[in-house]
């Protein structure tokens, strides 16, 4: 059974919408992160894998105190933490970086950084 492909849409909220007004982001007092809009357009394209690395690199690049969006985890802590082989995460990576443009990537050492 084929899965219906994924259409990415506009939500329309408004104040009567909010569930728990405790949960609400505020990005000027949390470190707050997002995943770039073009990931919807390309849901259908990505690997469980894919998704879920990009995703990874996403929430780290917060934590950069550089701000410019960079992740120094090891290939071997991106595995303990993702519990994926790294020879899948060096496949989702070069395929997030040449085929689908959402990531960049430099081998630095035994550490890279993205996004």
């Amino acid at each position: 059974m084929q899965r219906k492909p994924f259409v990415p849409r506009t939500g329309r909220f408004d104040d009567a919408d909010v569930i728990d007004l405790i949960r609400i982001a505020n990005p000027t007092k949390t470190f707050f992160g997002w995943l770039d809009a073009r990931v919807l357009d390309k849901l259908n394209e990505l690997s469980q894998e894919e998704y879920l690395l990009y995703c990874f690199y996403c929430h780290v690049a917060v934590l950069d105190q550089t701000h410019q969006g960079l992740s120094d985890y090891t290939l071997q802590e991106i595995s303990a933490a993702l519990k994926m082989s790294e020879k899948v995460i060096i496949r989702a990576r070069e395929r997030l970086a040449a085929r689908h443009n959402l990531i960049a990537y430099r081998h630095k050492g035994h550490r890279g950084s993205a996004i």
